[in-house]
């Protein structure tokens, strides 16, 4: 037990440390712009949050063998919840290291509206075909093997950019949803009486103001920014969370080893350190991943409509710009973003069932202190 205490301690302080020094960093870049490189705010907070991850969900799912032979089996009889975890996966490297690996695309006017691999456009639409041209039709090439968008970038490329805003949104959201809903909820749960009154009552309040709208209103005010979104939906996006972590602790605090632990003499912030959290925990995540492709959605719905950076490399944005020219002849610039939606809400659909499987199996034995 000790041992574990101590890993956990060493976990939080180097966390915290590398918190610091993030934080430290985005303000001397976002305050002089001291840093090479163009970091936006988003840049920073995902990186922030980025630890928050690891520290919370990535660490004690690694060191616990239990709790990843439960995951294993979910994903196991699930049908497609292998592919689409390995997806997901993918989908978060494309979106760590895609921007690293691959530099914007500047764009060239003559390599516009080139058809992807295996299919073809009229030759006046693609003005200077890079690949054979045969009966007035431009046939696709392997050098932009999804082709290219009306600026004459490659698709391929932008969807790599992409998935970074459809990560970033998905995370940096997720960091603030999951602790305020904790917050909220462990507070409600453990007090009770007029405070959990007031507690729910604030939620159920919060709920009917539309994260949309005021996203919109702030745009209107400070400009349309990538942070603005994920700090509107993030701040009101947390009230079920909230409610299942209350539920969660009131099981929690009324179960029997928790009754021991109080007749022990363990305070209220140990009891909520040691029993509380590590039985709420799967249940957060869990929750805050089944939020993830609604963000994403919300995300290239807005962008889609222009109300987000219109610089923004999002898929929303991709799509929106296939359709501003040559539609339906050039419809890969739309369908490709839109497929990649696709796969990533249905992935993240399956593989939350399979990740709720694997909760319920957990769910009906507490876990007390390591």
């Amino acid at each position: 037990m000790r041992d574990t205490e101590g890993v956990r301690r060493r976990d939080t302080a180097l966390a915290l440390l590398a918190g610091a020094v993030l934080a430290a960093a985005a303000a001397v870049d976002l305050v002089g712009g001291g840093l090479p490189g163009e970091q936006s705010p988003t840049d920073w907070l995902f990186l922030l949050a980025s630890v928050g991850v690891v520290r919370l969900v990535v660490l004690p799912f690694a060191r616990d063998p239990a709790r990843r032979e439960r995951y294993r089996a979910a994903f196991a009889e699930r049908t497609g919840a292998g592919v689409a975890a390995a997806y997901l996966a993918v989908f978060a490297a494309v979106g760590v290291l895609g921007p690293v690996v691959v530099s914007e695309p500047l764009g060239d006017a003559s390599r516009a509206y080139l058809p992807p691999v295996g299919f073809t456009v009229d030759a006046f639409v693609a003005a200077d075909c890079l690949g054979p041209v045969v009966g007035n039709r431009c046939h696709g090439t392997l050098a932009h093997p999804l082709g290219t968008d009306p600026f004459g970038r490659d698709v391929l490329v932008l969807l790599v950019r992409g998935a970074r805003v459809s990560l970033e949104v998905a995370v940096v959201a997720a960091a603030l949803i999951v602790p305020l809903g904790t917050a909220v909820g462990v507070a409600a749960g453990t007090a009770r009486g007029w405070v959990d009154d007031v507690l729910m009552r604030y939620v159920d309040v919060q709920e009917t103001v539309p994260a949309f709208v005021v996203y919109v209103l702030l745009a209107y005010v400070y400009g349309r920014h990538l942070w603005l979104l994920v700090l509107a939906f993030g701040l009101l996006g947390w009230g079920s969370i909230a409610r299942l972590v209350r539920s969660e602790t009131i099981r929690v605090t009324e179960s029997s080893f928790v009754e021991a632990g109080r007749v022990a003499g363990a305070g209220r912030l140990g009891l909520l350190r040691r029993y509380v959290l590590p039985n709420v925990a799967d249940s957060v995540v869990v929750a805050a991943f089944a939020r993830a492709p609604s963000l994403i959605l919300v995300e290239a719905a807005l962008a889609y409509m222009k109300l987000t950076d219109l610089d923004l490399l999002s898929w929303g944005a991709i799509a929106a710009r296939g359709l501003d020219q040559f539609f339906p002849l050039t419809w890969w610039i739309s369908a490709a973003p839109a497929v990649a939606l696709v796969l990533t809400t249905v992935a993240a659909s399956v593989a939350g069932d399979a990740a709720r499987d694997a909760l319920d199996r957990g769910s009906s034995t507490l876990r007390g202190p390591d």
